[in-house]
């Protein structure tokens, strides 16, 4: 799929039921043609903006009794921080924050904690995509704009951008506002089991 940040994303799938169950679904359907479809009562089929309603209705509705307060961190008209308290329920979008969580935590695990290693691979991947390269680069402009003297990226910075782009936002300062943030995913990393 094209998403809106240019570049085309794909979701790597490893569970063999769940592969069975999506490639039934593709049988006697063209290409490109959408898998999943309601149809009305008369026979015709429902805008995908109505079934992304009823799909997001009926989430929320299993969701309900995960609803629970949050404090979150908010910037007033002074520019100033201070804490508010939120309503949260479970909707969708709590699936992208869990695979947020999820991802970066496999990041973590995954990408190298030496620092020659780890800046090799960020070239790898500014090798790897033009708009990849741009974002990273930019990513890197600001962490030292007002310093003296160069920064390199850190493990945990590149893990969030990396999420970022999953995510379709290229932005980590998007995914540390709704999605996680570092001292979550450290939290999450420490609680985990660990593998023999």
């Amino acid at each position: 799929m094209k998403d809106k940040g240019g570049l085309t994303r794909s979701v790597e799938i490893t569970d063999r039921e769940t592969m069975k169950f999506l490639k039934g679904l593709t049988e006697g359907k063209k290409p490109n043609e959408r898998l999943f479809s309601f149809k009305r009562k008369d026979g015709t089929f429902l805008p995908v903006a109505e079934m992304r309603k009823s799909v997001t209705n009926i989430i929320t509705n299993a969701g309900r009794d995960l609803a629970r307060t949050e404090k979150i961190r908010v910037k007033n008209r002074d520019g100033k921080y201070k804490y508010v308290t939120v309503p949260r329920k479970f909707t969708p979008h709590s699936f992208r924050k869990s695979f947020a969580l999820q991802r970066c935590h496999e990041y973590l695990k995954k990408l190298p904690s030496d620092p020659k290693k780890l800046q090799e691979y960020i070239q790898q991947l500014k090798d790897s995509d033009t708009k990849l390269k741009s974002k990273i680069e930019t990513m890197e402009q600001r962490i030292n704009a007002s310093r003296k003297t160069v920064r390199q990226l850190r493990k945990d910075e590149i893990s969030i951008f990396l999420v970022s782009v999953d995510l379709g936002h290229f932005r980590k300062d998007i995914v540390t506002s709704f999605y996680t943030t570092f001292s979550e995913v450290q939290r999450y990393y420490d609680e985990a089991p660990k593998s023999p």
